[in-house]
């Protein structure tokens, strides 16, 4: 890194260039198919010159330290081709007023959409672009959503419904109830996520029994903070292994609940019911799709 470039933080007055989405998408060979006036703005390349070009030769150069190398199948655009939602790094890049640390956070899109990824570059700490980021990754979750439940193999598309509602999410535990009509009961069809047999402590839950009957009944999602202290969460291996938040979302097609979709973390600053929209349209998705067990 040049001495003397200096790094510039952006707690200095925004300008309009600060406000302009900042994002690219690239396609499964890593050239550029989309270049946004954000990205002509941020590093100086207009659109004509970086459609086509594979992304390391038009932001490598404006690159002046980072956490991994910049090239052909880096390790962010490989996570992505190993079948994760969201991949992130941290680059410091020189924008010709000054050195900037950026954090690069590429979404994964559905196969055959013409494009593989899409970019988003913003400022550490930069609230406007996580807000913007937030509805990205919303939007590219839900277009894998529809390639997830594609499948055939009933398991193989629960297991990618609840691998993208726990990247999406940053839940550490995800699973899945459908609705037995004949008993009506809620009963386990998938889970995702770490201490299994906590989780499955109890399989089948009647209506307005647990979280899965009470949303059942309710047809609203059940949210619980503390589930500790939560007398409606019945199954107390779970509690016992320290999880504190806890988000049922139940899905209605048509005159009932059909199925729930269920996410649970254990740290304090999860936050997963601010995920209810997204989550929402996933269980909705799913259940329109599946077939009742």
């Amino acid at each position: 890194m040049d001495p003397q470039l200096s790094v510039r933080s952006w707690q200095e007055p925004r300008t309009g260039l600060d406000t302009l989405a900042s994002l690219f998408a690239l396609d499964d060979e890593q050239r550029i198919r989309l270049w946004s006036q954000g990205m002509e703005q941020l590093l100086g390349v207009p659109s004509a010159k970086a459609l086509g070009q594979p992304c390391y030769h038009v932001v490598s150069p404006r690159v002046v330290g980072h956490g991994g190398p910049c090239g052909p199948g880096c390790a962010v655009f490989r996570r992505l081709q190993q079948g994760h939602l969201k991949s992130r790094c941290h680059m410091l890049l020189d924008t010709g007023g000054g050195a900037t640390w950026f954090e690069a956070e590429a979404l994964a899109l559905p196969r055959g959409a013409g494009t593989r990824a899409l970019v988003l570059l913003h400022p550490q700490g930069e609230e406007t672009s996580a807000s913007l980021s937030s509805l990205i990754q919303d939007i590219a979750a839900l277009g894998n959503l529809s390639c997830a439940l594609g499948h055939d193999d009933l398991d193989v598309a629960l297991s990618g419904v609840l691998t993208l509602a726990r990247e999406a999410t940053g839940a550490e535990s995800a699973e899945v109830f459908l609705l037995e009509p004949l008993d009506q009961q809620m009963v386990l069809a998938g889970y995702q996520g770490p201490f299994r047999q906590a989780f499955e402590q109890i399989t089948r839950f009647r209506w307005g029994e647990g979280f899965p009957g009470l949303a059942a009944v309710t047809a609203k999602p059940v949210v619980s903070t503390d589930l500790t202290a939560d007398p409606r969460f019945l199954r107390t291996l779970v509690k016992e292994k320290g999880f504190r938040h806890f988000v049922c979302v139940p899905a209605a097609v048509g005159a009932g609940v059909l199925g729930c979709l269920n996410v649970a973390s254990r740290r304090s600053e999860a936050g997963l019911s601010a995920r209810l929209p997204l989550l929402s349209a996933m269980a909705t998705n799913t259940m329109a799709t599946v077939p009742l067990v």
